[in-house]
């Protein structure tokens, strides 16, 4: 849905697995227009791209995205929790401040491959 460019779809997509949620329907508003004047700002995505599962004893999960665009690329992090009738949305986050995380990884890459 994001993809073709139906954000709010998207996003209630997300947070539909969580009845919770709607008692705090002006931050999901929230979310909805920072994506929607992301695109503005940002351009067309071009990319999705799969980058880590981190799994918490079968029970949560951190799930994180890169998304490329004509500007630059974001990352989007979601946050699962396992209940009896399957998973829950447990928080969802963008952002584009990855360049230490990434610079880190890749120092961290070169020195290991050197050993």
């Amino acid at each position: 849905m994001y993809q073709e460019g139906q954000i709010d779809k998207a996003v209630d997509s997300i947070y539909k697995t969580n009845s919770y949620v709607s008692s705090i329907p002006d931050q999901i508003k929230g979310v909805k227009n920072q994506l929607s004047s992301l695109t503005g700002l940002v351009g067309e995505l071009h990319h999705i791209s799969h980058v880590h599962t981190y799994d918490v004893g079968g029970t949560f999960v951190h799930v994180t995205y890169l998304l490329t665009y004509d500007r630059q690329p974001i990352r989007f992090e979601f946050q699962f929790f396992k209940v009896k009738s399957g998973w829950r949305v447990y928080a969802f986050s963008f952002d584009d401040n990855m360049d230490d995380e990434i610079e880190a990884l890749a120092r961290k890459a070169a020195i290991e491959s050197n050993n």
